[in-house]
């Protein structure tokens, strides 16, 4: 049986006095209700009047819940790996993420296709930073979407400053 399963036959059954979380701590693992009435384990990764951004660590996907939809969870449902791993295109900044053809073309570049992530960075929140690399086309899915003008080189300042590649700075321990 699937975890997302056993968390929902769980909290969809259970009285939970004692249960209830009302207000999270940003990073805290929490069990929360999704909108498709389903009980997932997620992790708090934004508050604002009410509502709580929760990444979903079995499936990667973000959601606001309402904060009576969020519980602490219980130690048995720690026992299972998370499924997902949050990642991050390294050295891209979208342009501006409101536009909803940046998410397109990004759709049109890696869905149903067979890509290489390579992973760049580690961050201090187990956030991997990741280059995307469609094997068919030999293409760097971060350059590319600087290269349409949809996002900006995030290192571009600092190659700027140096005059180098920053690559070279990270084969020193930090």
């Amino acid at each position: 049986m699937l975890i997302f399963l056993y968390c929902s036959k769980f909290y969809n059954h259970k009285v939970f006095s004692g249960f209830e979380t009302t207000q999270p701590a940003l990073g805290e693992i929490v069990v929360a209700r999704s909108m498709d009435q389903h009980w997932y384990r997620g992790r708090v990764v934004d508050m604002h009047r009410g509502e709580i951004k929760v990444f979903f660590v079995d499936y990667g996907n973000c959601e606001w819940v309402r904060s009576n939809y969020i519980r602490q969870m219980q130690d048995e449902f720690f026992h299972v790996p998370f499924q997902a791993i949050e990642c991050a295109l390294s050295d891209v900044e979208v342009c501006d993420q409101s536009n909803s053809s940046v998410r397109e073309t990004l759709w049109d570049l890696v869905a149903k296709k067979l890509l290489i992530a390579q992973v760049t960075w580690k961050g201090w929140n187990r956030v991997l930073g990741i280059e995307l690399h469609d094997i068919a086309t030999d293409t760097n899915i971060n350059r590319l979407l600087v290269e349409k003008g949809l996002a900006v080189s995030a290192m571009a300042p600092l190659k700027q400053l140096l005059g180098s590649p920053v690559c070279d700075l990270a084969a020193f321990p930090g």
